[in-house]
């Protein structure tokens, strides 16, 4: 048997992979909403056919998108991620107390990456990252805060989150046939009186009204006062 590599395999991880362009492309164009391109993304990942994968672009006008290499990119992260593993230095993280961190661009992000925001913000884009084959998890705890983690539609991700008086938005989408030898995104965390929130976005796709606003207070000015009229003493 040639397990991942058999060509029905190979064909539909193909098709995955174009059926996520496209999806990405009609989102760019408007031809879909956020909620509804979301929603096909998850249903990408669910589907194990050619057929089927196909069925959700047929009602939308995008040509065919071409998948873009990214072997030089994932032998970068892997490389960071080995010397990590060999030198026994521990993984990067980022830390909110009281105030915002964003995070964009190609940055690294080995396994065991940590986020943590105590009454604080942090936003996590990793549409520009590029993980290594296999599995690599990120950490993420939130006590009255909110992080939110940015992902590319390309990417498959599980979740596994807790939360106590709070809201962990969970997104499990894995190829119906298994996760393949491709790169894997696993996100492990807790909170507390927070917001955790994962959210799917094409790259190169700015982020839509709709989302989830931030809980804590704002530091800005009170409203004006209404001003008086002629009849008012």
């Amino acid at each position: 048997m040639q397990g991942e590599r058999h060509p029905a395999r190979l064909a539909v991880t193909e098709a995955r992979e174009q059926i996520l362009e496209q999806l990405s492309e009609a989102f760019a164009k408007d031809e879909l909403a956020l909620e509804e391109f979301e929603a096909r993304v998850d249903s990408v990942y669910q589907a194990s056919t050619e057929p089927g994968l196909r069925m959700l672009v047929k009602d939308l006008s995008v040509a065919t998108a071409s998948v873009l290499p990214r072997a030089e990119l994932v032998t970068s992260s892997a490389a960071t991620a080995t010397a990590l593993a060999v030198s026994g230095g521990r993984p990067p993280r980022v830390l909110a107390l009281l105030g915002n961190v964003e995070r964009r661009g190609r940055f690294q992000v080995p396994n065991g990456y940590r986020a943590t925001s105590v009454l604080g913000n942090i936003k996590l884009d990793l549409r520009d990252v590029s993980f290594p084959d296999g599995v690599t998890e990120i950490y993420v705890r939130a006590v009255l805060g909110n992080i939110e983690i940015v992902v590319p539609p390309s990417l498959p991700v599980e979740c596994e989150g807790s939360g106590i008086l709070a809201s962990f938005a969970e997104l499990n989408r894995l190829p119906a046939e298994g996760s393949g030898t491709g790169p894997v995104l696993r996100i492990v965390g807790t909170a507390v009186l927070s917001n955790v929130e994962i959210r799917t976005l094409p790259r190169g796709a700015a982020a839509r009204s709709g989302g989830r606003a931030p809980n804590l207070p704002s530091a800005g000015r009170a409203p004006a006062l209404p001003p008086k009229t002629g009849d008012e003493r």
